[in-house]
């Protein structure tokens, strides 16, 4: 069902485990545009990345107002089944382990597999960002938002039970 932009925003926690990241030896970037915000694509005429917006003013130029992302996914899992190739966003990863954008994708190989593997399997409450689908947008985007540790007690009491 198509939903109106003001309706397309639902906000839920639970608590589950991350099960995937999509990261190996560096962390997935994009730029995005400083004006526009919209993911810069790679321009075959220019032979560089820029801003494709034709209603923006840095419309294929080469600009200095970038935005640098992280385009990390996850795959979140909870008693209900799996949710694939969920944002993890730049907000989320930087209350958790509290570095800057730029510090996280500075990080060494060998902190990344740390991250990779403190991450995974562990019992969190997670907050995710639920975008529906709009006219603009066809398909929904799930976002994680905020995650936080969670102990086993406060894992298992509040896990729905299946039964």
């Amino acid at each position: 069902k198509i939903v109106l932009d003001k309706d397309s925003l639902i906000l839920c926690s639970f608590y589950g485990y991350i099960t995937g990241v999509n990261f190996e030896d560096k962390v997935p970037t994009m730029l995005r545009c400083g004006y526009c915000t919209l993911i810069y694509k790679f321009d075959t005429i220019l032979g560089l990345h820029c801003c494709q917006n034709m209603d923006c003013k840095e419309y294929r130029a080469e600009s200095k107002h970038t935005i640098k992302q992280l385009n990390v996914r996850v795959d979140v899992t909870d008693e209900t089944g799996t949710l694939q190739a969920c944002v993890l966003r730049d907000e989320a990863i930087q209350r958790y382990y509290n570095v800057s954008t730029d510090e996280f994708i500075g990080f060494s190989w060998d902190k990344l597999a740390a991250v990779k593997s403190e991450l995974q399997l562990v019992p969190m409450k997670l907050t995710m960002a639920v975008l529906l689908p709009t006219m603009e947008r066809r398909t929904a985007v799930f976002s994680v938002i905020h995650m936080k540790l969670s102990d086993i007690d406060e894992f298992c009491a509040n896990m729905v039970s299946p039964v």
